[in-house]
């Protein structure tokens, strides 16, 4: 857009020609209304709003310093800029709604216009030049005879009345270099539209002549140019309002008013304006924004004068400033922005962010005393109600008398009571001869009931007897001998607090209990009726109670006022925003007043409603929307798909959703009853509350609809939906399964073949372990060793050393039985192996005259533990280190270890003697080759299943540069039996 958005820089004069508007001290007084705040902590990317409109699905959408972003009144959408220039701030002003084309229009402080399409986000810059369609574009000419083209490229507002509609055009001069937007006010009765251009400032296409005015070259054409003529920046907008005013919005401290018909032009300061406020310091302020609602009001948004509405009749500006408490307005000193959406809610964008408010629909409101009087309110307790015949509404608190309240709301007085008890006021009624009694809490009445009992509710019936409700139940009392009559517990003589009373007919009441909701009561048959009216089960506490002049029944709960119709037995809820209500209600009054409203009081505060408005809003049944689906928390934008009523297709995996929804209703004051449903998993409609999403978990392949509505489930006409789909994994899909069938045939072929080939294998195999451990065996007990020990023990006998002979036999004998029954196995136990390599060392040592000395170490956990081990594994190793080891050793001080231990899967072995060498024994004369090792090389790698890895490994040591022995380590796979 060409209309400049930057405040630096502009010096406007304020000694114009046009006639001061005289501002007189009588400023109306400040209106009450109750507002909604958004900011940051809500979600809201930036607290300076510049932007506010909705597109025709009702999506609200805001403009921030920080871009572009889309409400649904509880979440927002966020929108990244990739269409702008590169390193410019993301600053989003001046959006539009486009509902022909399905886009927002909006702009930066770069003017670049941008677009984004609503259903698939996608954004783009626009070019002027480009979009300009000169077949649409009407012609116009100016008094120097140059000609114009004006297309109305977007209508963004049309008036209530239809006399003006408001858009973005697009502006060329035939002898101009430009082509540019410009916002643009078209006046449809005069035929005239009003555009700002930066040139001229203001310019004025009149439709009827085809003729195009301005300041510079048309100065006696209105009393606005000549304001305008020799400062063209001066003018920020132009807008329109169904009074036959032009308002000129300028830079700095002015507003102007040209009214067509008289053609009288004034002219406003805001300064002026402030100082009427009372603030004590008088700065200059300026207009940001006027718009003229569907009711007919001219609202404003200012900077350091807050929200003014104009009122034509006395010419003046009703101000609304910034105040404390959640329910005010909130702004720190700008009013940037103000839109009126389509359910008449008002949109204020400010530097604290957004507050929004309905003039017309103030469903509820609060009534607490100002700080002027004390606040007497938060010191307080609020604890009853009562609307006075007089018209006035009584408040009762709790240790502070009453206060009284003008039918308006606002504050009049305060009643105190002396004595004790006096001030703890906790119910009041008023009798049929106006008389008003009050009930305090320990019993003392106003009209003197002396009762311990502590007063809950004092009521009469229209026969006239008095009611009250006690901590214990119901109460019949006679005034006359101030007594009570009887007394009545509800629920099976359990002590349930009576709240609310109300008269259903002649001779029934309804009761309003903690925990038990509503009750009825016959007074005749002295008899209890529960009402169901639960749709959950759980018991409500009920508090205030009365009946309409319809018949329903109306009650407050915690935080929600109820309608109850005994005829259709139909319920409905509103819950006032918590923004307005500071705690749950509590009174046990909810009374009439004489402008037709319900009042009850929270321990804060008194809330009043309409039921009228109420009634009326039930009964209006807006459409659901399907607003986001999140996967695994992860957003997933389904807008076009829903646009298009398809589908939402996800993978297998992506089961765990949550669907977001809303009825796109802004107003603060209530909140929506919403009920979902989806299909095949939810059996009943589910009760959400005022809770806008539905989360599911680990939902199963198939099709599902899942259905939303507002009010209650019957509400079809505002039902909204989304079907999606989640993919089965492809191992479960009709294609696989008959891929399979397919290949099943050749399947089973290779199978008969791969198993033929695998009993060959596996005959191999074991034909050649077998062959492997006969000839590990033969290696092993060669028959040099067997003949050795055998000789050995024929020797000791010629000696007659029976003694040595018999051991060394025993020992041998063992040893061979050992090695015979392990024959027959390819596994033993390691302690049956470690028994047999120690009996072959002994043996060895014996046999050698104990020329060498032999340790064995092992851990006891691995004897302990049933490892299984090939027998005799390293015994050819052993006999390796003592033959060419130790055996060739000139001195007798041989050693010999073996320990055992294990290392990860692994049992290790370390074999280490301290004997000539591997060099050595090669080099001497007699030359011998262990087939035994080879063997054991080869068993080794077949037990551990690792052909690639050598599972020995053989060390050579050294001392002094000399060889000094042997290491052998034998990696064996830990196996259990």
């Amino acid at each position: 857009m060409r209309i400049p958005l930057a405040y630096c820089g502009i010096i406007l004069l304020c000694c114009c020609t046009a006639a001061r508007a005289q501002l007189t001290s009588a400023v109306p007084e400040p209106a009450r209304y109750s507002f909604r705040n958004i900011d940051n902590r809500n979600g809201l990317f930036g607290n300076d709003v510049y932007s506010i409109t909705q597109d025709h699905t009702g999506f609200i959408w805001i403009g921030s310093s920080r871009g572009l972003q889309r409400y649904d009144g509880f979440r927002f959408v966020s929108f990244i800029d990739t269409a702008g220039i590169r390193d410019e701030p993301t600053v989003a002003t001046a959006l539009v709604p486009d509902f022909a084309h399905n886009r927002i229009l909006y702009n930066q402080f770069n003017q670049q216009m941008l677009e984004r399409n609503i259903f698939n986000g996608r954004s783009s810059r626009l070019l002027p030049a480009n979009e300009l369609d000169r077949a649409k574009a009407s012609k116009y000419t100016d008094s120097k005879g140059r000609q114009w083209l004006f297309q109305q490229y977007s209508i963004s507002k049309v008036s209530a009345d239809s006399n003006f509609v408001e858009g973005i055009a697009i502006i060329h001069e035939s002898s101009g270099k430009e082509t540019y937007f410009a916002e643009f006010s078209q006046d449809i009765k005069r035929t005239t539209t009003w555009t700002t251009e930066p040139r001229y400032g203001v310019l004025r296409f009149d439709n009827h002549s085809a003729s195009v005015f301005t300041p510079v070259l048309d100065e006696t054409d209105n009393p606005l140019f000549p304001v305008v003529k020799n400062h063209p920046q001066i003018v920020r907008s132009v807008r329109l309002d169904n009074f036959g005013n032009v308002w000129m919005i300028g830079w700095a401290d002015e507003l102007w008013r040209y009214q067509q018909n008289s053609r009288r032009l004034e002219l406003y300061s805001l300064s002026s304006i402030i100082r009427l406020q009372r603030n004590r310091t008088v700065i200059n302020g300026w207009v940001n924004e006027i718009i003229q609602d569907n009711h007919g009001r001219v609202w404003l948004a200012t900077s350091h004068a807050g929200l003014l509405q104009y009122l034509p009749q006395l010419d003046q500006f009703a101000f609304t400033l910034s105040g404390e408490g959640e329910s005010s307005l909130q702004y720190n000193l700008e009013i940037n922005e103000i839109y009126q959406d389509r359910d008449e809610n008002i949109w204020l964008g400010t530097d604290r962010g957004v507050s929004v408010f309905n003039p017309y629909r103030q469903y509820f409101s609060a009534m607490a005393e100002t700080r002027e009087q004390g606040d007497l309110s938060l010191r307080y307790e609020v604890t009853s109600v009562l609307a006075h015949s007089g018209g006035d509404l009584l408040l009762g608190l709790h240790g502070g008398g009453l206060s009284v309240f003008n039918p308006d709301g606002t504050f009049q007085k305060q009643i105190n009571f002396t004595g004790k008890d006096e001030p703890l006021v906790w119910s009041m009624v008023q009798s049929a001869n106006g008389e008003t009694w009050i009930g305090c809490q320990h019993g003392v009445v106003h009209v003197l009931d002396k009762s311990l009992h502590r007063l809950r509710t004092v009521f009469l019936d229209p026969s006239g007897r008095c009611w009250v409700g006690n901590d214990n139940g119901l109460a019949e009392y006679d005034p006359e001998q101030n007594r009570y009559r009887a007394f009545y517990k509800p629920l099976d003589n359990a002590a349930t607090a009576c709240n609310g009373m109300a008269s259903l007919d002649d001779h029934t009441l309804v009761l309003g209990m903690d925990k038990a909701g509503l009750v009825y009561f016959n007074t005749l048959t002295k008899h209890f009726t529960m009402v169901p009216l639960q749709p959950d089960g759980a018991p409500w506490s009920v508090h205030g109670v009365t009946k309409d002049s319809t018949g329903a029944i109306w009650f407050t709960t915690d935080f929600s006022v109820c309608r109850y119709d005994p005829l259709t037995k139909e319920l409905t809820m509103n819950a006032p925003d918590n923004g307005l209500m500071n705690s749950a209600f509590c009174s046990p009054m909810l009374v009439k007043t004489v402008n037709g409203q319900l009042a009850s009081t929270t321990r804060t505060e008194a809330i009043s409603f309409t039921p009228s408005m109420l009634t009326m809003r039930s009964a209006v049944n807006d459409p659901v929307r399907i607003t986001g689906l999140r996967v695994f928390e992860q957003r997933h934008l389904v807008d076009s798909l829903l646009h298009l009523e398809k589908p939402v297709t996800l993978g297998y995996r992506d089961n765990f959703i949550t669907v977001e929804f809303s009825d796109l209703r802004f107003s603060g004051s209530l909140k929506t009853r919403y009920f979902y449903q989806l299909s095949g998993i939810d059996k009943e409609w589910v009760d959400a509350g005022s809770k806008s999403f539905a989360g599911y978990t680990n939902l199963p392949p198939g099709n599902y609809r899942f259905r939303v509505t507002s009010g209650s489930p019957s509400n079809e006409q505002g039902m909204g939906f989304i079907d999606f789909i989640i993919v089965p994994p492809f191992w479960a899909t009709a294609w696989f399964r008959i891929l399979v069938i397919v290949l099943a045939a050749a399947v089973i072929g290779s199978v008969a073949w791969w198993y033929i080939a695998r009993i060959r294998r596996e005959s191999d195999m074991k034909r050649q372990i077998a062959t492997t451990e006969m000839m590990a065996l033969r290696a092993q007990m060669n028959p040099h060793f067997i003949f050795n020990c055998i000789n050995s023990i024929d020797a000791m006998i010629q000696q007659d050393d029976k003694y040595h002979a018999t051991i060394y036999l025993n020992k041998f004998a063992k040893l061979i039985r050992n090695i015979l029954d392990s024959s027959r196995q390819q596994t033993i136990s390691f302690r049956k192996d470690l028994e047999a390599l120690q009996l072959y060392v002994e043996l060895e040592q014996f046999r050698s005259g104990n020329s060498f000395s032999a340790k064995i170490t092992t851990d006891d956990r691995i004897a302990q533990n049933d490892i299984k081990v090939p027998p005799l594994i390293i015994q050819p190793y052993v006999e390796n280190a003592i033959l060419h080891g130790l055996k060739n050793r000139e001195s007798m001080n041989g050693k010999l270890t073996i320990d055992i231990f294990t290392e990860d899967d692994q049992l290790v072995y370390v074999i280490e003697d301290n004997g000539v060498g591997r060099a050595a024994s090669a080099s001497s004369a007699r030359k011998h080759r262990s087939h035994g090792m080879e063997i054991t090389g080869d068993r080794l790698r077949l037990f551990n299943n690792k052909e690639d890895v050598a599972p020995v490994q053989v060390t050579d040591l050294m001392e002094d540069g000399q060889a000094s022995g042997t290491r052998v380590q034998v990696s064996l796979k830990i196996k259990y039996a």
